[in-house]
């Protein structure tokens, strides 16, 4: 299970138009902060994308719930940054807060497939 939390409707249907290629990997959609904690709770999602600014709110309150369900003997949620804003000092800021990856948007098809390929590998 992947959850994407962004705020922007565009960017969520390209997302699932992407892993439409991959549907052993379910994608759920969530467009706040509240909606993304919801469903991570509900879902227990292996890896999570979530957008820097949810609707105004910032994504570290998604990263910081998820990160207080990672319980002993649990596989933790892999948790990625993603922003429109690049820059070495975006990547900095949103690691130091304890995202285990950081991506730029606009995600092309290409790069996020194999990316998620390789990360899904890696995690399970």
């Amino acid at each position: 299970m992947i959850l994407y939390a962004e705020d922007n409707r565009l960017n969520q249907m390209l997302f699932q138009a992407y892993l439409e290629e991959r549907p052993e990997y379910p994608v759920v959609i969530a467009e706040t902060v509240e909606a993304a904690i919801e469903e991570a709770q509900r879902t227990r999602p292996l890896v999570a994308f979530i957008d820097l600014d949810l609707n105004g709110r910032s994504g570290v309150d998604v990263l910081v719930a998820l990160k207080e369900m990672n319980g002993a003997g649990q596989t933790p949620i892999w948790c990625v940054a993603l922003t429109a804003n690049s820059g070495p000092d975006q990547a900095e800021l949103a690691l130091s807060h304890g995202f285990d990856d950081f991506w730029t948007k606009p995600i092309e098809l290409a790069g996020t497939i194999s990316k998620i390929d390789a990360l899904i590998q890696r995690l399970r």
